[in-house]
């Protein structure tokens, strides 16, 4: 049957937790720089609106109060009384987190990409979780102030000046009229948002969206690396040459310790340029007792590889428990000192010399069983 301690997380594949963590940071990083853009396209107005005062007596009836408030700066406020925000703060807002979310997550994915042991760990994914968290909260926070910061009317809304407002606006916001005023270019900026604010205030969003989904593959990713341990994780993508062509996959796919001879047939690919020793201990069968000659062989090393494997799983297993008990005690106390001791004494178990003995004779024995059973596989297909 097949064994847990056969089963491998794959973490080098794209598909994995920590590959769509990498495309995500990509597209994060995409977007919070087309929001800095969009938004600092349109600062030049915001700029000019201040040095020069607004459109003071440009419109007739708004120029002594709108005039005092539009130009910012030296002036008593921002808008009709001063009670406005200014545009400058909320789009200097929203500038600021997205070049803070662009560092951050740019050195999560430089850590996960560049792989170091310290990128590898739970440790660096709970980081990872928490800087996501926080920066899905101020960029949602961040989106929403340059919301309104670009939208007059709404932050009139309840206020006595929402009327003067929708007035002031109206002409601007209706093209067909707008087009037979003389137009006050700060005014329509200020009253008009623009297709790259509009744009902004998108992808603000979607970055915020983004921020949780990498937030829920380092849950995941870190949750996997608790449970399964270090040691059955692959970081990487290894190129084993002579073990057995494709034997994980049949093993995996197949029940191993169910007699040979009642395995249906599957047509398989099999790599036919690279030859192992086993292709001349094990040629291909030409007749019943040779076929049962090596079910008898197959079977006597089973029985030897699943004692191995057992084995080499429980210290596994065990030091994958005690990593995570580490965890839980506070350092220094008695339970985190008997657990590091234990922990030790495992992980110096696995450098032994018997210890890699019998890794490789499990690996051996692994590879020859998927040999012996692909031959058994061919000479039952043949016509």
């Amino acid at each position: 049957s097949y064994y847990p301690g056969d089963k491998m997380l794959h973490f080098y594949l794209w598909t994995s937790p920590p590959g769509v963590m990498k495309i995500m940071c990509l597209i994060i990083i995409i977007m919070c720089v087309a929001v800095f853009a969009c938004v600092a396209s349109t600062l030049a107005w915001d700029y000019d609106m201040s040095i020069m005062g607004g459109g003071t007596g440009l419109l007739p009836g708004y120029g002594g109060s709108y005039g005092s408030g539009i130009g910012g700066g030296s002036y008593s406020g921002y808008g009709y009384g001063g009670t406005q925000m200014d545009p400058k703060s909320g789009k200097g807002f929203i500038i600021a987190i997205s070049a803070i979310t662009f560092i951050a997550v740019l050195v999560i994915f430089i850590m996960v990409v560049s792989r170091q042991n310290a990128s590898r760990s739970s440790k660096f994914y709970l980081a990872a979780i928490i800087i996501c968290a926080i920066l899905a909260f101020l960029m949602i926070i961040a989106t929403i102030v340059y919301l309104v910061a670009i939208n007059p009317t709404a932050q009139s809304t309840g206020s006595v000046y929402y009327s003067q407002i929708i007035q002031l606006c109206s002409q601007y916001q209706n093209q067909n009229q707008a087009q037979g005023l003389f137009i006050n270019q700060y005014l329509y900026h200020y009253c008009v948002v623009e297709p790259q604010e509009a744009i902004a205030v998108v992808l603000g969003f979607l970055v915020f969206v983004a921020l949780i989904i990498l937030m829920v593959f380092a849950v995941k990713t870190r949750q996997r690396i608790r449970r399964w341990g270090p040691e059955r994780i692959l970081w990487e993508e290894v190129k084993v040459v002579n073990v057995g062509h494709n034997s994980v996959g049949e093993w995996r796919d197949s029940d191993i310790s169910s007699s040979v001879g009642g395995l249906q047939p599957r047509l398989r690919d099999y790599d036919t340029g690279v030859e192992s020793g086993d292709d001349l201990l094990f040629p291909p069968i030409v007749d019943e007792q040779e076929r049962l000659t090596y079910k008898q062989e197959f079977d006597r090393d089973h029985k030897e590889y699943k004692s191995l494997q057992a084995e080499l799983d429980s210290i596994n297993q065990d030091l994958a428990d005690l990593d995570r008990e580490l965890d839980r005690h506070p350092d220094g106390s008695p339970q985190f000192l008997d657990a590091l001791s234990e922990y030790n004494r495992l992980k110096n178990l696995k450098k032994s010399s018997e210890y890699q003995l019998k890794k490789k004779r499990c690996k051996y024995l692994r590879s020859k069983l998927s040999h012996i059973k692909r031959k058994i596989s061919e000479y039952d297909r043949r016509p």
